[in-house]
């Protein structure tokens, strides 16, 4: 938990999210901290992966105890079992052995995008501007490599990394030689934003052999091999819909709204919530996660998943033409209005009665 806020791990230990993940684990190995604070664009929002990555590989409660690094944040919620996220990582596994540092959200589907594809008005290529020339020895620090241009890329916080990549960037960190301490130099030195989104994907694409461990795409943007056609996102997200992307417009389907009274603070660029609607991309992406996901917006999601096979997912999205919903009945003001109505009513009946009786009294008089 962030050490920004206030009594941090005191507050972490007393929330739901806690408390659930520690009695509900499923046999797993369970740690909580409070370490670091990251600042939005900062270096310091790296923290928590590297943190944990450091945990993974010198904690004796999980040294050589794991096999992939699936870093989430809280409001993810998996779309398969957890058998069947190990089946998919495992050794004989569609997945085992490939990097993921993106998901289908980015520009280049499954693969970073090269900060030189972007558009060259385009925010990210204007703050990045040329590639840098860093001087660093190879993976298995035997040759040194001087002066080569490093290509900066694009991709996601959120990744799948292999056991073998993790090791060699957390490893690499402590190496003065290595290229993870030279990029994350030049990130921090020249100031540079956004480093949560290409630190690692610029290592994986510019580091032999490990840049040969990025998926492949097919000709549909799905992942080549047993899952193509299927797979065309890890993580699957809706994110900037509030203006055109980088090479185009996104499609322009409707969005849950925040309800009042939720304390959640909507942002126009995303990640939006997701709901029910969602069901139908959620099951044609392929993904094994979805972000995000909150009971308070919409708690559909987290009764339906996770499931044993997308395939069991319902076919359940946007209609074409917009949804309108109607106000929730005030049934206790709909009940006093019917009270009122009926109380003006029988007050009519009874002026009516009156001035009948007034007229027969008139008449007997004058007869």
């Amino acid at each position: 938990m962030d050490t920004k806020f206030p009594h941090a791990m005191a507050s972490l230990h007393e929330h739901r999210l806690y408390s659930e993940s520690k009695t509900c684990g499923c046999g797993s190995v369970f740690h909580a901290d409070s370490v670091h604070s990251s600042e939005w664009g900062q270096w310091s929002m790296n923290f928590p992966t590297l943190w944990a990555l450091e945990l993974l590989a010198n904690d004796e409660k999980f040294k050589d105890r794991w096999d992939v690094f699936v870093n989430l944040s809280g409001d993810t919620l998996p779309t398969l079992a957890p058998h069947r996220v190990e089946e998919m990582f495992g050794e004989n596994g569609p997945l085992f052995g490939t990097n993921f540092v993106t998901s289908r959200s980015s520009e280049t589907g499954l693969l970073p995008t090269p900060v030189s594809m972007f558009p060259p008005r385009f925010h990210k290529r204007g703050h990045y501007g040329a590639a840098p020339r860093l001087t660093f020895s190879d993976a298995r620090g035997t040759t040194v490599h001087h002066n080569v241009t490093v290509e900066i890329h694009f991709g996601s916080q959120w990744m799948a990394l292999t056991k073998e990549f993790s090791k060699y960037v957390s490893d690499g960190l402590k190496d003065p030689t290595s290229l993870p301490h030279a990029l994350r130099a030049w990130l921090i030195h020249s100031d540079k934003l956004m480093s949560d989104e290409t630190f690692f994907p610029t290592l994986l694409a510019n580091a032999p052999p490990f840049n040969g461990t990025l998926p492949v795409s097919a000709a549909d943007g799905s992942l080549e091999g047993p899952l193509r056609g299927r797979l065309f996102h890890l993580r699957y997200e809706r994110m900037d819909e509030h203006m055109p992307r980088a090479f185009g417009f996104y499609p322009g389907e409707q969005r849950y709204a925040i309800p009042p009274g939720v304390n959640v603070t909507e942002r126009p660029w995303g990640p939006y919530f997701l709901g029910a609607y969602d069901l139908a991309n959620i099951k044609a992406s392929g993904a094994l996660y979805v972000r995000k996901v909150s009971a308070l917006v919409e708690p559909s999601l987290t009764r339906v998943l996770p499931v044993d096979d997308l395939f069991r997912l319902p076919d359940i999205g946007w209609p074409e033409n917009a949804v309108t919903l109607t106000e929730v009945p005030d049934w206790e003001k709909t009940k006093a209005k019917l009270i009122a109505k009926a109380k003006q009513s029988r007050q009519l009946e009874e002026e009516d009665y009156n001035n009948e009786e007034d007229s027969k009294d008139d008449e007997e008089e004058e007869l």
